[in-house]
Order: structure tokens, then sequence, then C-alpha cells
């Protein structure tokens, strides 16, 4: 049991908050301030989704290599595996599986580039599904997040590649943990989100 709950936390981080979408939780107002200015002027571009597309083919890799690596990880603290408040939270949970982090910079980020980028990206579909609403007030959007929101459904395909290899991702490290729990499957819409 303890394997499984550990292999969803290894699967949260490698899924870098893409499929699941995790907001951060409550932090202070300075982290909080630095950590929204990171992500509104994130800018989502081909070389960035192709970036976060060798992640996860990166992460797949190994995670098919070292089917012991939800096994080794399994005693860590849970105090250490608590929720991320601030990206550097994240960054730092990334850091303390040496293996992942290992597929990260390969890719050529840092772990906190890489999750500012994730959340960017969620941020865009969230932002995308926000545009598409009727009656939606877009004023109070900003332009930049209105950018990645449209460049993100102009390259839906490649994200829903992306997505669906999170997806594979997560039930390997599933089976790789014995856990047996739901995998159902959610297919992404047009502008990249869950539904």
């Amino acid at each position: 049991m303890r394997n499984s709950i550990y292999a969803g936390r290894v699967a949260a981080i490698v899924l870098g908050f893409l499929v699941a979408g995790a907001p951060l939780a409550a932090q202070t107002a300075s982290a909080a301030d630095a950590d929204t200015k990171a992500i509104e002027n994130f800018h989502l571009t081909m070389p960035v989704l192709n970036r976060m597309a060798q992640v996860q083919e990166n992460m797949y890799a190994t995670v098919k290599a070292h089917p012991e690596l939800a096994k080794k990880y399994a005693d860590q603290s849970d105090d250490d595996q608590g929720d991320a408040k601030t990206i550097d939270d994240m960054a730092k949970k990334l850091d303390r599986i040496p293996e992942l982090k290992a597929a990260v910079i390969k890719a050529g980020f840092t772990p906190r580039d890489y999750m500012i980028a994730s959340m960017g990206t969620f941020q865009a579909a969230m932002t995308s599904a926000v545009l598409d609403m009727p009656g939606a007030d877009k004023s109070k959007i900003p332009a930049n997040a209105k950018a990645n929101a449209a460049f993100l459904k102009a390259h839906a395909a490649e994200m829903q590649k992306l997505q669906a290899r999170s997806v594979e991702l997560q039930k390997l490290l599933q089976q790789q943990s014995g856990d047996t729990g739901d995998t159902t499957e959610s297919k992404p819409d047009s502008s990249g989100s869950q539904r």
C-alpha cells in the first residue's frame, strides 16, 4: 500500500501537474506574487512544448529502465511529501528524485523552469476554457495568458500526445508499484484540458 501511495506522489511530480493540474497550495504573499509573476511571464512556444515532450520521454525511459524507483523512494518521510506551497517547493520535490531530475535536465530544463512551464501550460489550458465560455469577462485576462491559450489551441494535437504519454507513464508507475487503482483516462479537449 505504501508503495502505491508513493507511486502516485512520484506520478504527480513526473506529470509536472499537466494531467492533474494541481494548483499551488496557500503560500505567503511574496512567494505567491513571485510565482504568479513567473507563470504570467511564461511564454509557451514550440521549443518549450518540444522540451516538455522530451521530459516525458526521458521520464518514461527512466521509469521503464528502473522499475525499482517506487520502492526506492517509498521510505521517504511523509513530511517530505506534503503539499507544495510554491514553485520552488515543487522543484525541490523533483530534486529529491535524482533519476527524474536528470530526465528534466537532459531535456534542457532546470527543475524550477520545468515546473513554471508546467504551471504556465496548465494556466493556458484554463484560460482557453474561460475564453470559450459564452459571456465570460475576457477583459481581465492578461495578454500573455491569452497568447499562451491561443498557442495551446493551435497545437492541440501536440498537447494531446504529451498528455497521452503522461497517462502511459502514470500507468507504468502504478503497474510497477503493484497499484491496481483506477487509471481511467480522460481525454483532453482541443484546449488541452481534461474532460
